[in-house]
């Protein structure tokens, strides 16, 4: 939650101030106390005031709040081996990555570790002024509440799957949790509870109602390869293809172009598959000429047990694999240019009239082709 961040940027505020008192005294440090924090307070609410032209000076501010943890050499190792741990990283996540993102991660440990040991410094200062079984009654009561507040709202977030809080965030969003955002970046975010019907795709699989190459329009493909069981995806081959409510799609050109080959390849609605009672997902069938199906609706509800009792854990990966092994290798030079390697060829046994042969040709490029 932001309680939790602040709280986080608060103790740790405090641990900073603590080290500048040690370093030059009271008066020095509550000089520094301020500067720190008016330096979050406009980063917070005014951050266009750190823009000079088209340069973003922050990072200088954050450098000299920082600087005298770094280079606190006269401190006891381990303490300024966790400044340097916290410090150095968030310097690099923060100013000098294109998109930090999950890059911030890097210096939470240390962050919590410095939290961890201001924490325990005050229960110190108060144990030497209070009696220990009130401090001891504070700390219980603290951590209490802690637990309650921050674990009710990460339950609401990351197991309560009732609802897709992320996704109706404008409507389910936790109540009385204030944010410092309109809406969270869901991008670059793991571990939410969202649903987007691949556990139906992978039950009709399992069943043999869906048999066939598919496509789908997500940008990321470790979901649909785990929910289809490794199931063969190729655009050219398809004779389904999976269009869901993803948070990362492809892209608009992309998604333009697969709508259009399924118009040209008589691709028509086969099902809608709903999650309560919201569509997330349209399957779409390769048709026959004046083919027509009758739209199903296909209930996540109904078909999710089915699926969990009959998956193992283990991920199929149709790729990458930097060597596949080649059932019929080659190794055959074309003109100094590219190399066959070889060739795999599946198709079912007995093999019948009407019955597909998947050929795989396994080519490798000798040097940079300009032509095709």
């Amino acid at each position: 939650t932001t309680y939790y961040e602040l709280l986080r940027i608060a103790v740790l505020v405090g641990a900073l101030l603590l080290l500048y008192t040690q370093l030059w005294g009271r008066r020095v440090a509550t000089l520094g106390g301020i500067f720190v924090v008016a330096l979050l307070a406009i980063a917070f609410r005014r951050p266009s005031l750190y823009l000079f032209g088209e340069t973003d000076t922050i990072f200088l501010f954050f450098m000299l709040a920082l600087l005298p943890a770094l280079l606190a050499f006269n401190r006891p190792a381990n303490e300024h081996l966790l400044w340097l741990w916290f410090g150095l990283p968030l310097l690099f996540a923060l100013f000098f990555t294109l998109k930090p993102r999950t890059h911030i991660y890097i210096f939470f440990t240390p962050w919590m570790l410095l939290v961890g040991m201001t924490l325990q410094r005050l229960e110190g200062w108060l144990r030497q002024r209070l009696q220990p079984n009130l401090v001891r009654g504070m700390g219980v009561a603290l951590g209490t509440s802690g637990v309650l507040i921050f674990g009710i709202y990460a339950y609401y977030f990351f197991i309560y799957n009732q609802v897709e809080v992320l996704r109706l965030w404008e409507t389910e969003r936790p109540a009385g949790y204030w944010t410092a955002y309109d809406t969270p970046d869901h991008l670059g975010m793991f571990g939410f509870p969202l649903a987007a019907g691949w556990k139906v795709a992978g039950a009709l699989y399992g069943d043999g109602t869906i048999v066939g190459d598919y496509e789908n329009n997500e940008d990321k493909q470790w979901g649909p390869m785990w929910y289809t069981r490794g199931e063969r995806q190729c655009e050219r081959t398809a004779d389904w293809f999976f269009e869901t409510s993803s948070f990362e799609p492809v892209s608009p050109q992309r998604y333009q172009t697969m709508m259009e080959n399924l118009a040209l390849n008589n691709f028509k609605r086969w099902g809608v598959v709903t999650i309560h009672d919201q569509e997330r997902m349209v399957i779409y069938r390769r048709a026959m000429n004046g083919e027509e199906f009758a739209v199903r609706t296909l209930p996540l509800e109904k078909f999710e047990r089915q699926f969990d009792w009959s998956t193992t854990p283990d991920l199929f990966l149709t790729y990458p694999v930097v060597n596949p092994p080649i059932s019929h290798p080659l190794h055959v030079n074309l003109e100094n240019q590219i190399w066959l390697e070889g060739y795999d060829i599946a198709y079912p046994q007995p093999l019948k009239p009407g019955d597909t042969i998947t050929l795989t040709l396994y080519w490798r490029a000798q040097r940079p082709i300009d032509t095709s």
